[in-house]
């Protein structure tokens, strides 16, 4: 019936009686239930969920993208812009329930038989006017291309060029021409103005755009209208009426017959459409997106407190959201500190996200590439260990990381589309993702997701990698639905995330504004930034943002810090701020500077602050005690002290003066940073920056100040003003014990222990504290750890008692065992380090430890205690606990967190051996290869071999000495303990020989020759790899080691066969050779023969490296150089009694050759090894000038005879040292012949090809044969020659000293300076540098004031010359006996930056140096108006103090020994008298002081 009339559904659905009755003669029953079913029918329809037009998501093999519809009457500004190429897609393809729109896409027609603007009117006209006559909201889109299936309506982004006024316009014209006139008002305010949608093509500027025009036909307006539009056929005006046609939404005109069908139903619809209309609107649950974003990212907390590594990924802006980065509605990202930033727009530009952070935020950033990550990229095939070095450089990096992952403008790195990205850049992306998963703790990264735009395509596909690594742990956000849309869609698609989590991860529908500000009351908010330090003219200037991020290592004091900060505003919330950073620095947390912003109301001062502050002042004026341009300030305090509060409180103190700022690390860059600080915006001479380093390393701290020295002697060249003091460093150590008496520098000291005054004000303070708690305004003062311990004066009762309280108040077994692992590491690492929680999330059943963040052990002392408590109830010791923990699940992962706690580790187990080996040897190796099998440090096998040589076990201790110079085959230390096995041998046979005081038989001897020679063999390697490394610090220990190991072997020999002056003479006479010695092997007698020669060359090196360098930076900083001189002396002592000729009477039957070789080791043993040896002994021997006449004596008699090089040297410099004791007793007039003897010196060394030289030749040529006017009349060298000979002399150094080659060598020393030219003529001209100065015994001056002191401008001869070569060297003119004006050009003692004085006439003072002569004091002023002035300046300000001498234990050894045989002897005779009683009763006494020699040895060596 309904076919036959063909009746569709839409016609049946207006169906009434009357329309049955029209059709059937059906019974009233029967019609009456065919319209009860379409009522059913119709109300089953309306109840079915309205479906959002949306990408289909059920297609699941399209790859097209998929956009979303803008929302129906809204403006198309929050939708941005269409992609070229994309789907739009819906089911509703036919009218539906009139109020769910319909759509219709119309793309361009081909044949351009009309504009565009007019084709798109037409087209406009009859959809609206179909969607008014059939009821229904419509929207209509042009430039989308039909592509529609059976299932749905489809339609592909093509856009159309046009121009929106001519468009608008021709609209309009269209309405007003096409409608008739009573309905023109109608139509108007049905049809929405056109909506303009930008195309977005990638690499393509074309403006295209999408037409979408809404209809919205609502009752009120229409009521029961017919709508008509007016057509002109043959002349005449005629009305047609649109409506869509069945099943589609294409505007057809309907016939005369459908027009009057129409006009019977349209009153039906009508009254259906207000129906609709006044239906209530089904509200969508309103999310709460901020508590969605809470469980997500803070566990639900109003505050994030887990440690978290954000890692932000963003997709490309569209205009809206380069708007909102404008307006700075992303300050989030920087506050979330992301671990990384991966942007997937290629562009820089402003509008850009990284061009925000970068120039509007200033943020320093470590930019990279997928190409830097993609081990196949061209760059790093070019360079196969370039991509190894970019990740030690990640890992090390405290910079912001920021990955293009789809291009990069600045290196022309084009954007890329999907199907090119995954083919060339994917992999690239994967390897950086991979690096964050490994390198981030488990379970604490969360990844975020920026829709910022549509454009996101690329990021879509790196999506699905990003879900499989951080799975459940992202969050993605979106402003609104049209954009998320496409995103959710088509992971469910592909099956990349499941649709519940996905609707619990997203946050859609959030303005960026609000995000910005939700995630500010999360984090916290930006801290003031704003940096103002002072300038040398005494004003300040602002330090950029940029800057100071970009001097990442180094956390600069603003002079105004904390003043504008937005805490102050309100006096409630700076109360609450005042208790909070109170509390927490009180609990145990470092301080903060707002602790020193509420003054001493946080801060006791510690009575140690004022001569602190002395020290830096000086440091910082110029008026420290040594020479340094990078002085050091040295603060030791003992742990939990309050040294680190001390030191910060200096730099507060001083930052309104000084540029301060504290070492956050030191790095390749703090040296550079540092520079940077000091000049920044410096005009004139800047003053030295205040750096604070806390705890540092000292072989890193020696080599920082090397680098700042070096950047310091740049920097005078370049200044024209001397630079007294580059920079200070305040070197705050902590040290569990501290000297009562400490030597070097007087550095301050700080104690556990309060003196009266500090523990008033402790006092006090408890009893504040007390009274806010009790009014219920602060924390019980009983939980403020820290602050209680030193209220309580470091009482251990009070620790102890808390300790105990603390840990029983703990009952889960986890907690305890992370309490026990974290005070194990705290008690032994010296440095304290705090250790990241998420480092023990294995231990925890829960898998993360976020909760225990509270358990931070606040103070040293604390964590010892706890430890020893946990220790004594688990009944386990150090080393099985330690054990224990490497053992654990800890070190299972490998992450940033785990490995920070390796490297606290690996310093720890290297500190803790020593305890370790009084524990179970065995278990201390098994400890420490573990710990190798983690930290893969070769120090740690190092330290098994030294446990092994504790344990004398020597298979062991070789086997493992072996791994490591293995490992690390030019690591002199390494080689050093390789050594030190054969030594150690050697030292436990010397005890069992002075013990027992048995014969060896000549197999031991051979087999202790054998041990000795392997430890000289090692020892030598030390030498070499030690001389040949530029990157470390001076070893000398192999030259000591060689020297200890000699004496040792040869102690051990005098309890061989061999008679000891036999053996004396063997050692030291090259061609003896009696029978007795043929017993042993023909290798041993080679090596005993060496002996003599391998000393003299290592005591030679020794002794010229303390003599002819200034003091090394280490020793500077944290060393004492009389220690390294004492022993040096102590080994010289030991060697001369050794190979030392006892008495002054050479034997008869010595050959003329043989007496000479007798005298000089005679003069040796007196202490005639050089010249440096003579002076320090000349201390020693006071006016006793006896010893020196003995030595002239068997000198004068070698020079007369066969002299050697040494001879004369040695002669010259007795008599030097005499003069020095008697002021009036010139050298010449002791050593007449001085003039010829230093020619001859010079003569033979330049004809010599020993490998070995002498700097005295060269340095008495020149102080003796330099020209003055006094000397005109004496046969001196031609000027010719001593310009030579400063060039060979100078060659000769550096060949000596080959680390003084390199100018940039951090551990570069400085050459020493004996002497300078003087006036006195009865002196020779000569003055010594300590008669330079005003006080007896005094060595240091303040700075470059000691050349306007008397003593200098009286004694020494101020000379004229020309300033050359940029200040480096002054050219002299030299008017010789003849007549004839000759030039000599000396280097400047430093680098004269001043210019006005370049090429100008300067004078200066001439010193003789190791390595030359140079020029100091170089000025303009020739210091006449101080002639015969008194001091006020040159004083010096340190005078050395007498030490008590190492004694040189091997002679009273030997004493010892001798009287025990004594006594056993007298114990054996009867009839002893009371005087042999006597003797036998100190039997005990000596044994127990060769015990103590012997630790003392053991000790030493």
């Amino acid at each position: 019936m309904f076919a036959k009339n063909d009746i569709s559904g839409h016609v049946f659905k207006h169906f009434q009686m009357e329309d049955l009755t029209a059709i059937t003669d059906l019974s009233y029953g029967q019609k009456k239930s065919i319209l009860i079913l379409k009522e059913k029918l119709l109300v089953e329809e309306e109840a079915l969920p309205t479906r959002t037009p949306g990408p289909d998501i059920r297609d699941k093999t399209t790859p097209k993208i998929r956009e979303s519809f803008r929302k129906f009457d809204t403006s198309a500004g929050v939708l941005g812009s269409y992609r070229k190429g994309a789907i739009l897609s819906t089911d509703v393809n036919r009218v539906h329930n009139l109020i769910e729109p319909v759509h219709r896409f119309v793309n361009l027609p081909e044949d351009g038989s009309q504009t565009i603007a007019c084709w798109l009117a037409n087209e406009t006209i009859a959809f609206a006017v179909a969607c008014m006559n059939d009821r229904t909201n419509g929207t209509v889109h042009f430039g989308v291309k039909d592509v529609s299936d059976n299932n749905q309506l489809k339609g592909e982004i093509v856009g159309i060029s046009t121009d929106r006024n001519i468009c608008n316009e021709t609209i309009k014209r269209f309405l007003r021409e096409k409608m008739f006139e009573d309905q023109i008002e109608i139509a108007w305010k049905c049809i929405r103005p056109p909506e303009f949608i930008h195309v977005a093509e990638s690499g393509k500027n074309i403006a295209r755009c999408v037409v979408e025009i809404d209809v919205i036909p609502h009752a009120a307006l229409l009521e029961d209208d017919a709508i008509f539009v007016k057509t002109n056929v043959a002349g005449t005006i005629k009305p047609i009426l649109y409506r869509f046609k069945e099943g589609s939404v294409i505007p057809e005109k309907q016939n005369e017959e459908q027009q009057r069908q129409y006009m019977r139903i349209k009153r039906k619809l009508h009254d259906h459409r207000k129906k609709q209309e006044d239906k209530p609107k089904h509200q969508k649950a309103q999310q709460n997106l901020r508590q969605m974003f809470l469980n997500i990212f803070s566990c639900g907390e109003s505050k994030l407190r887990a440690e978290t590594y954000p890692v932000i990924f963003i997709g490309e802006c569209d205009e809206n959201a380069k708007k909102e980065i404008t307006e700075n509605c992303f300050e989030f990202v920087q506050l979330l500190q992301p671990y990384a930033v991966f942007d997937f727009n290629s562009s820089t530009k402003p509008g850009s996200l990284h061009h925000y952070m970068e120039e509007t935020k200033e943020q320093a950033l470590k930019i990279v590439t997928t190409d830097n990550f993609d081990k196949e990229s061209e760059e790093n095939k070019k360079d196969v260990e370039k991509h190894g070095r970019l990740m030690d450089d990640l890992r090390n990096s405290y910079m912001q990381t920021w990955v293009f992952a789809n291009g990069y403008d600045r290196m022309r790195r084009d954007h890329m589309g999907p199907l090119d990205w995954k083919q060339k850049r994917s992999q690239g992306f994967k390897e950086a993702l991979r690096y964050c998963y490994i390198d981030i703790p488990t379970g604490r990264a969360i990844a975020f997701f920026l829709l910022l735009s549509k454009n996101y395509d690329v990021m879509l596909e790196a999506a699905e990698d990003v879900l499989s690594k951080f799975h459940g742990q992202w969050i993605l956000f979106a402003p609104s639905e049209d954009i998320a849309n496409n995103w959710v869609s088509e992971l469910i698609r592909r099956n990349s995330v499941d649709e519940n989590i996905i609707n619990e991860r997203c946050i859609i529908g959030m303005p960026w504004k609000q995000v910005n500000e939700m995630i500010q009351q999360v984090v916290g908010p930006l801290q003031d930034s704003a940096c103002q330090i002072p300038l040398g003219n005494g004003g300040y200037c602002s330090l950029r943002n940029r800057v100071r991020n970009e001097l990442c290592d180094l956390d600069i004091l603003s002079h105004q810090e904390c003043d504008n900060s937005d805490i102050l505003k309100g006096k409630i919330l700076t109360e609450k701020h005042y208790r909070e950073v109170q509390e927490k620095f009180y609990h145990g947390d470092e301080p903060n500077w707002w602790n020193y912003w509420y003054k001493e109301d946080h801060v006791c001062r510690r009575s140690q602050h004022d001569s602190l502050m002395k020290c830096v002042r000086n440091a910082l004026q110029g008026q420290k005690s040594d020479e340094d341009k990078v002085p050091v300030v040295t603060l030791i305090h003992q742990p939990g002290s309050g040294g680190t509060t001390t030191a910060r409180q200096i730099l507060w103190d001083l930052r309104r003066e000084y540029r301060c700022c504290v070492a956050r690390r030191i790095t390749d860059q703090t040296c550079d940073q540092i520079v940077e600080l000091r000049n920044y915006e410096e005009s004139g001479s800047p003053r030295p920056p205040l750096v604070l380093l806390d705890n540092c390393d000292e072989e890193i701290l020696v080599n920082l100040q090397s680098y700042l020295q070096r950047r310091a002697r740049e920097a005078s060249i370049r200044s024209d003003e001397p630079i007294d003091t580059f920079c200070v460093l305040l070197v705050c150590s902590r040290r569990t014990r501290l000297p009562r008496n400490y030597i070097k520098e007087q550095p301050v000291l700080i104690r556990q222990e309060l003196d009266t005054q500090e523990l008033d004000w402790f006092k006090k303070k408890a009893g504040v504290l007390k009274n806010r708690f009790e009014k219920d305004e602060g924390i019980d003062p009983k939980l403020l750890i820290s602050f209680n311990i030193l209220k309580e004066n470091f009482n251990f009762s009070y620790i102890q008692s808390t300790v105990k309280q603390f840990v029983d108040g703990i009952d889960s077994k986890e907690e305890k065992d992370l309490l026990l692992y974290l005070s194990l590491i705290n008690t032994f690492d010296i440095d304290f380090q705090p250790l990241p929680i998420s480092a023990f999330d294995a231990l925890m059943k829960s898998g993360q430890g976020s909760n225990l963040k509270a358990l931070s052990i606040v103070s040293p002392l604390f964590a010892s205690e706890i430890f020893k408590y946990l220790q004594e109830n688990s009944h386990r010791s150090i080393s099985s606990t330690l054990l224990q923990f490497l053992e654990s699940r800890v070190f299972n992962r490998q992450n940033r967190s785990v490995d920070q706690v390796i490297r606290v580790v690996n310093d720890l187990l290297r500190l803790i051996t020593e305890v370790l080996q009084k524990e179970d040897s065995e278990k201390a190796v098994q400890t420490l290869q573990k710990g190798f099998t983690i930290t893969d440090d070769p120090r740690i096998i190092q330290h098994i071999a030294r446990l092994y040589i504790h344990c004398e076990n020597w298979e062991k201790a070789t086997e493992f000495a072996i791994k490591a110079t293995q490992i690390k085959p030019n690591n002199s230390y390494f080689w050093d303990t390789y050594g030190q096995i054969f030594k150690t041998q050697l030292f436990e046979k010397y005890k069992t020989c002075m013990l027992a005081d048995d014969t060896l038989s000549v197999d031991d001897t051979c087999d202790i020759i054998k041990v000795a020679m392997k430890g000289i063999e090692k020892f030598h390697r030390e030498q070499i790899e030690s001389e040949h490394d530029k990157h470390a610090s001076q070893n000398d220990a192999g030259y000591f080691g060689e020297v200890r190991l000699i004496i040792l072997l040869v102690k051990i020999l005098q309890c061989s066969p061999f008679e000891d002056s036999m053996l004396h003479t063997y050692i030291v006479d090259g061609k003896f050779q009696p029978p007795e010695f043929a017993s042993i092997n023909h290798e041993s007698r080679e090596v005993l023969k060496r002996l003599h020669g391998y000393t003299e060359i290592a005591m030679r090196k020794m002794e010229e490296k303390s003599a002819q360098l200034r003091g090394t930076s280490s020793i500077n900083i944290v060393g004492d150089k009389h220690v390294y001189l004492e022993e040096l002396a102590s080994l010289q002592e030991s060697v001369d009694n050794i190979f030392g000729e006892k008495s002054d009477e050479v034997p008869a039957h010595l050959s003329q050759i043989e007496s000479a070789d007798f005298r000089r080791r005679r003069v040796r043993r007196l202490g005639g090894r050089s010249l440096t040896t003579l002076l320090r002994i000349r201390r020693k021997i006071g006016d006793n000038v006896r010893v020196l006449d003995i030595m002239f004596d068997h000198l004068m008699k070698n020079a007369s005879s066969c002299p050697e090089p040494f001879d004369i040297i040695i002669l010259i410099s007795v008599s030097i040292v005499r003069r020095i004791i008697y002021q009036k007793e010139s050298v010449t007039s002791k050593l007449p012949q001085i003039l010829g003897l230093t020619k001859r010196l010079y003569d033979v060394e330049c004809n010599s090809k020993s490998g070995h030289v002498y700097m005295e030749v060269f340095l008495f040529l020149m102080m003796f044969h330099w020209p003055t006017e006094n000397r005109k009349d004496k046969d001196l060298c031609p000027i010719g020659t001593l310009r030579d000979a400063m060039g060979r002399w100078k060659l000769a150094f550096l060949k000596k000293h080959p680390r003084q080659r390199d100018d940039r060598n951090p551990h570069r020393q400085k050459e020493a300076t004996l002497f300078f030219l003087g006036k006195d003529i009865a002196s020779d001209e000569i003055v010594y540098y300590e008669e330079l100065h005003s006080r007896h015994n005094a060595v240091y001056f303040n700075r470059d004031q000691i050349w306007e002191g008397r003593n200098v401008v009286n004694k020494l001869q101020r000379l004229e010359g020309t300033l050359v070569d940029d200040g480096l060297e002054v050219l002299i003119n030299i008017e010789t006996r003849s007549g004839n004006i000759e030039t000599l050009a000396v280097p400047t003692s430093m680098p004269i930056g001043r210019r006005s004085l370049w090429q100008k006439r300067v004078y200066f003072y001439l010193g003789f140096t190791w390595a030359g002569p140079k020029a100091f004091d170089v000025s303009s002023d020739d210091r006449r108006n101080l002639l015969g002035k008194l001091d006020t300046h040159g004083e010096a300000i340190r005078h050395s103090r007498p030490r008590q001498p190492l004694l040189e234990p091997t002679t009273r050894i030997d004493e010892i020994r001798h009287q025990l045989k004594r006594i056993e002897k007298l114990k054996a005779k009867k009839g002893r008298n009371p005087k042999q009683d006597q003797e036998i009763s100190h039997e005990e006494e000596l044994k127990t002081e060769l015990n103590d020699l012997f630790q003392q040895m053991q000790d030493v060596w």
